[in-house]
């Protein structure tokens, strides 16, 4: 059902449509700003890995992620190489602790909100004719699809280094406390 039934020259209607997908994006986004963090969590059904994922790594055998992902924009905290830069640096136990949690809540956000992106699709069928709308659910598929694969990619990925990082912490504080035990008196 259309709404808007005067059809304007081909130039404007992509004008027009690039501004509307331009938009629902930013919508989508925002959207997944306002979600409470509980939400976001890695062990939530939506971003919990799947045994077929095979820990992300379905994403690059079939798929070849590791080839393409940098190729993908990086909107949000974390920009082109920030990760790398986490890891190389020598943080202490928790702060990298802490960056690495900020990192997949983040992904949680970025995931949903191409999940959201792609819903809107349907929106084009008020004004646009209908053989439209199959074209653009492919744009947003096209859009959306890749960004949520590197997401679905990369965490299970940093869950590993997040447990890593974890057990190196409580290593640490394991050496503290027997160091602590050998100066007690009496030892």
């Amino acid at each position: 059902m259309q709404l808007i039934t005067f059809q304007l020259p081909t130039a404007w209607t992509i004008v027009l449509f690039a501004l509307l997908w331009f938009l629902l994006h930013l919508t989508a986004s925002a959207v997944s700003h306002r979600i409470d963090e509980k939400y976001l969590s890695v062990e939530k059904a939506l971003f919990k890995t799947r045994t077929w994922e095979k820990e992300g790594q379905l994403y690059d055998r079939l798929l070849r992620a590791k080839k393409w992902k940098k190729f993908l924009p990086e909107i949000y905290l974390f920009k082109q190489g920030v990760l790398k830069e986490i890891l190389s640096k020598k943080e202490p136990g928790t702060k990298k602790k802490e960056l690495l949690e900020q990192y997949l809540l983040e992904s949680c956000r970025a995931e949903l909100s191409h999940w959201l992106a792609i819903t809107p699709f349907w929106i084009f069928g008020f004004f646009a004719p209908p053989p439209v709308i199959p074209y653009m659910l492919l744009y947003a598929l096209a859009a959306n699809i890749p960004c949520i694969i590197i997401q679905r990619y990369n965490r299970p990925r940093i869950t590993k280094l997040l447990l890593k990082s974890s057990s190196e912490s409580a290593g640490n504080l394991t050496s503290v406390f027997s160091t602590l035990r050998k100066l007690e008196p009496g030892n």
